[in-house]
């Protein structure tokens, strides 16, 4: 499937050239956002990131998409407000599923380890093998999430913006220990943690530990 669409846009946030699918009905809105917040630091980034959303807004399609925004060469020369009305910019429509089966998915973890990702606002954007709780936010829950996660503290310290390891506990599931890390996009944060089942982490120090045993009592007999 076509990864992305791409778009020309003027500081207007009229479209003026299409190429690849269709875009989201949210396209508009999301650059008109952009540009208004521009205006107050008079100052155009050389690239700029949406969050992740859905292609269609507030319904059951699963497909998630991320807009990214670039001034064409003119506009990085202007950083004053009475020129920037001349400015053009470049659109990427992003598919994030995609980007995910490309990029995540063929990292080499054990059948135990699996990698999912919140971004800045505490959303969880990606997930293996929950599908029901993307776009969910751990900082707006309801009796649902209560029924298996008794507290969201240990995610909400992944939105601080620093690297760390900790452990969590998911009802109906074994403990699990974690490692996680931010990644920066301008504006937008996505914080990708790798979880693996802590009885396994346990298991496998333990038979290793019990092979190194054995084998420094042979050389200790010898």
């Amino acid at each position: 499937a076509l990864p992305i669409s791409i778009f020309i846009v003027n500081y207007d946030s009229e479209i003026i050239k299409t190429f690849g699918k269709p875009l989201p009905d949210w396209t508009n809105n999301i650059i008109t956002s952009f540009l208004e917040d521009n205006d107050k630091k008079e100052k155009i980034p050389r690239v700029w990131f949406s969050k992740v959303l859905p292609v269609k807004y507030k319904n059951a399609d699963r497909t998630f998409v991320f807009l990214v925004l670039l001034p064409l060469p003119k506009a990085r020369s202007n950083s004053k407000r009475q020129n920037m009305k001349d400015n053009y910019f470049i659109g990427y429509v992003i598919n994030f599923n995609w980007l995910m089966a490309k990029f995540i998915t063929p990292l080499r973890l054990s059948e135990s380890d699996f990698a999912w990702i919140l971004d800045g606002e505490g959303r969880l954007i990606y997930h293996p093998e929950h599908n029901e709780m993307l776009l969910r936010n751990i900082n707006s829950q309801s009796k649902e999430c209560s029924s298996c996660h008794k507290s969201f503290e240990v995610h909400k310290k992944m939105l601080n913006g620093k690297p760390s390891t900790d452990e969590y506990f998911i009802e109906g599931e074994p403990p699990k220990i974690m490692a996680y890390v931010p990644l920066d996009l301008n504006e937008q944060k996505w914080i990708l943690a790798i979880s693996s089942y802590l009885p396994n982490i346990i298991g496998n120090v333990q038979s290793r530990f019990l092979m190194v045993f054995i084998l420094s009592s042979l050389k200790l007999d010898k």
